[in-house]
């Protein structure tokens, strides 16, 4: 099996000067970019193993090309899928990460290329958030600002999994997985005094490339167990982390994942043949800081701005209607009410309940 295909794409800003920074003429910038890729695949030991392999190479008119090859096999033995995988891959700043000029209230918010950024010459006239808020009386231990190279991220990735039955009514998926990030993109916040105001301080934000590696790693078990007489019960669990290898101080890596959810779940489409049916789901999610241009800078950078965690209750009662050839449903989300939100600056979730009828002449006779 063989696979090629190619792709072009250009991007035209276009903000009237309210979003990206603009050319010296006054002019929108536009980003032109393109890529082709080549996969293969061939199954092998009766069909029992198949192995696919591809590759990318991807070009942007401000970054240098990446190449980005894959490997995965998977090998099949009666009802149980055994999987394993080599991935590689890179993330091109988005438009925004690269031409962005914005005055919010915190900070100014640039795009990493040197165009925009030495506009305000920070190299080697600006400071470190960091090194400002550890000693923010003495200037003299300030670290100065030196500019580098913006690189697009990188990564490669090692994940085993497991599909399969376990017995006649349990159903496993499992995987395990870690990736290492070079040219990791995160966000750095740098001070320069003002020239205006004597003693004040103007904040710059803006994406630059962490020096060390970044490490992140997780798993995933999701099991369903059919308990009879149409009952279903099933569960998930995923645990993400990222390793601090003590080089991450100077930026904000905005990872923004709490380290564990889950969820647990049991239903019946159709209690006894009666056409009445229930399903009702519990989920929990990790408390986790998220980091962002839009947080405050001190906020930031002290990890303050924290997610807390939340759990809730979904559940819906429906009964079939067989003459109407109709299922009429009853159901709430977050059923007890209890307000959370899933990111800074994001709307509180409160509840949701609903009564719906649908009609369906070909599915409800």
């Amino acid at each position: 099996e063989m696979i090629v295909g190619a792709n072009y794409r250009q991007y035209a800003l276009n903000s009237e000067g309210t979003l990206f920074a603009l050319k010296d003429d006054g002019s929108e910038f536009t980003i032109s970019e393109y890529g082709a890729y080549l996969q293969m695949a061939k199954k092998m030991f009766a069909d029992k193993f198949k192995l696919t392999g591809s590759i990318r190479y991807d070009k942007n008119e401000n970054f240098e090309g990446q190449f980005s090859p894959r490997l995965s096999g998977v090998y099949t033995e009666g009802r149980s899928n055994f999987r394993a995988s080599y991935q590689t891959g890179f993330r091109i700043p988005t438009t925004q990460d690269q031409y962005i000029n914005l005055l919010t209230p915190s900070a100014r918010l640039l795009g990493g290329l040197a165009v925009v950024q030495d506009r305000y010459k920070l190299s080697g006239n600006s400071y470190t958030i960091q090194s400002i808020l550890a000693s923010p009386t003495n200037p003299a231990n300030w670290k100065v600002y030196q500019s580098k190279e913006w690189k697009p991220e990188q990564v490669h990735t090692f994940e085993f999994g497991y599909k399969g039955f376990l017995g006649d009514r349990l159903l496993a998926d499992f995987y395990v997985y870690q990736s290492n990030f070079t040219n990791f993109s995160a966000g750095q916040v740098v001070a320069q005094p003002s020239t205006t105001i004597v003693g004040s301080l103007n904040y710059f934000s803006f994406p630059s490339n962490v020096d060390n590696e970044v490490v992140t790693n997780g798993w995933g078990l999701g099991l369903d167990y059919q308990l009879g007489s149409n009952w279903t019960l099933g569960t998930n669990v995923s645990y993400n982390a990222v390793k601090d290898n003590g080089g991450l101080s100077d930026y904000q890596l905005a990872f923004n994942t709490p380290n564990y959810r889950t969820n647990v779940s049991i239903g019946n489409r159709n209690i006894g043949g009666s056409g009445w049916g229930v399903n009702a789901v519990w989920r929990y999610q990790d408390q986790f800081v998220w980091q962002s241009s839009i947080v405050n800078q001190v906020v930031n950078q002290s990890q303050q701005s924290l997610i807390p965690a939340f759990n809730t209750l979904d559940a819906q009662v429906s009964k079939k209607l067989s003459g109407l050839k109709s299922i009429l449903k009853v159901g709430a989300t977050n059923l007890f009410g209890t307000p959370y939100t899933t990111g800074w600056a994001n709307p509180t979730v409160g509840s949701m309940y609903y009564v719906s009828i649908t009609f369906d002449e070909l599915l409800n006779k």
